[in-house]
């Protein structure tokens, strides 16, 4: 198995959530800045900014 990593997550409130809405830039900013500073692959994050930006289309 790889290096254990301390890290911090969001969990959502269950009277919060709505099924269909798109991540805000600044929240994807923010785990891509995060993803970075951890020193994850490129290719990782590429495929978070381009979730973000294929979901983004759909709204």
């Amino acid at each position: 198995m790889g290096d254990e990593i301390t890290a911090e997550t969001y969990v959502a409130q269950p009277d919060w959530i709505e099924e269909g809405l798109p991540l805000g830039q600044d929240y994807v900013n923010h785990v891509v800045n995060g993803a970075k500073e951890s020193g994850l692959p490129d290719d990782y994050i590429q495929n978070i900014v381009q979730w973000e930006l294929w979901n983004q289309g759909q709204y």
